[in-house]
């Protein structure tokens, strides 16, 4: 029993001298679109639409090739409408801000100061804000006429912060994540890092039954930033 305890601290020790801590700041660009099902809402035409994201990566890393990663981050997921055919004309754009924690393991290769890395996890989330821009229309559209449509006294411009429902609005998320990168080191202390990551929302912006379809979040974020390595494991 002595000799397996021995052996298990002495194992322990071995991990934590090659451990090491990593902490960093990255900024970059995110793209996302919704996916939903129109069904036969042809005149729905939903788009990707661009916004930017802020990250704080903490990584634990066991060895140089083996890490766990977790990101605070602030990422916009934003996306866009236009109405066609008969609703020519109408449109808005969204842009959601969303707190997010993804949690991943890492995978590094590579030499000893340019490296590559391959990730991959969960993440969960909190939807912040929501602020909607467009043109809309002040008529009833079930009883619209076509030589009544869209002119200057129907046709609405609007810019304004979105309210949440507490009975529609799920501002809980979650989902899955990878991703791949980049680093250099340019010292022992500071290096250098840029990354693709993509996420996967598996939770519907809106509660079950509430607002028609469930609508899901797909966001790509392009980072680069710098990290702090708080020890060094190349000794």
């Amino acid at each position: 029993m002595k000799k397996y305890l021995l052996t298990v601290l002495l194992l322990a020790a071995m991990v934590q001298s090659k451990a090491q801590w990593q902490v960093g700041l990255t900024a970059g660009y995110s793209v996302n679109s919704l996916s939903t099902d129109v069904r036969y809402a042809y005149d729905l035409n939903y788009e990707a639409r661009g916004g930017f994201a802020i990250g704080v990566p903490v990584v634990y890393a066991f060895n140089d090739w083996f890490a766990l990663r977790a990101d605070a981050q602030f990422v916009q997921k934003n996306y866009k409408m236009h109405r066609s055919g008969f609703f020519e004309g109408l449109f808005y754009k969204k842009r959601n801000n969303y707190l997010s924690l993804p949690v991943v393991a890492q995978f590094s290769f590579g030499g000893t100061n340019l490296r590559g890395f391959v990730n991959g996890g969960g993440y969960v989330g909190y939807w912040l804000s929501s602020r909607e821009k467009g043109v809309t229309n002040n008529i009833d559209e079930s009883v619209l006429e076509e030589r009544s449509y869209l002119n200057d006294v129907n046709a609405v411009a609007y810019d304004e912060k979105v309210e949440f429902d507490s009975r529609r609005d799920n501002r809980f998320d979650a989902g899955l994540t990878a991703g791949a990168g980049v680093e250099y080191r340019l010292t022992p202390l500071v290096g250098l890092m840029a990354e693709v990551r993509h996420y996967y929302g598996l939770t519907n912006l809106y509660k079950n039954k509430t607002v028609g379809d469930p609508r899901y979040n797909t966001t790509w974020t392009f980072q680069v930033g710098c990290k702090v390595y708080l020890g060094d494991n190349n000794k």
